[in-house]
């Protein structure tokens, strides 16, 4: 099913991938990274921030609640659309108008790897926490900037990434080694 399909809202755009020469790495025709390939994902679009809504409303079907407990501070959550597939993850958060400060998109990984992220048609900046399969934050890429096709990854392979708004990591003091809970947890 399509990610228009999956949720209402989202507005159509190109599926694009570019392979990166970096080192030993090569594309990947699913689109994942591990240790033999590494390719961009779109980050997304996200514009206006919106006036926040509550993380207690009813979750969508393809929608988690994430909860960041951060060694700086206290838990902080957001509520993220899950990108789980191929389709979902190229199309990320492309083409948004706006973004709530309490909403994310997490996309979701079958195996750990070294994944990169691309700003490509983003309008805003956005953060990037990186987390492994253990649900501990390995790497946050914060405020990367709109517009860019610059790949944004960290050193630690991953399973999971969550993009909200850009200055989001840095207000609620996520730092490396972070835990993360997902409610409900994402399944491929």
């Amino acid at each position: 099913m399509s990610a228009l399909g999956k949720r209402p809202g989202l507005l159509q755009a190109l599926v694009m991938f570019v392979a990166l020469g970096v080192g030993g790495w090569s594309c990947a025709g699913d689109g994942s990274l591990n240790s033999q390939t590494q390719t961009p994902v779109s980050a997304g679009e996200a514009g206006q921030h919106e006036p926040s809504t509550t993380t207690t409303s009813p979750l969508q079907k393809d929608e988690t609640r994430v909860r960041v407990h951060a060694s700086g501070g206290e838990a902080a959550e957001v509520v993220a659309e899950i990108a789980d597939d191929r389709e979902e993850r190229s199309q990320g958060l492309m083409h948004r108008e706006n973004l709530p400060r309490d909403r994310g998109m997490l996309f979701v990984y079958e195996v750990e790897g070294n994944y990169a992220f691309w700003m490509k048609d983003t309008s805003i900046p956005l953060d990037m926490i990186f987390i492994d399969k253990a649900q501990r934050v390995v790497g946050v890429v914060e405020r990367a900037q709109p517009h860019t096709t610059e790949p944004r990854s960290v050193s630690s392979p991953s399973r999971y990434i969550l993009e909200v708004n850009g200055g989001w990591a840095e207000e609620h003091q996520v730092t490396i080694g972070d835990r993360v809970d997902f409610d409900p947890s994402p399944t491929l």
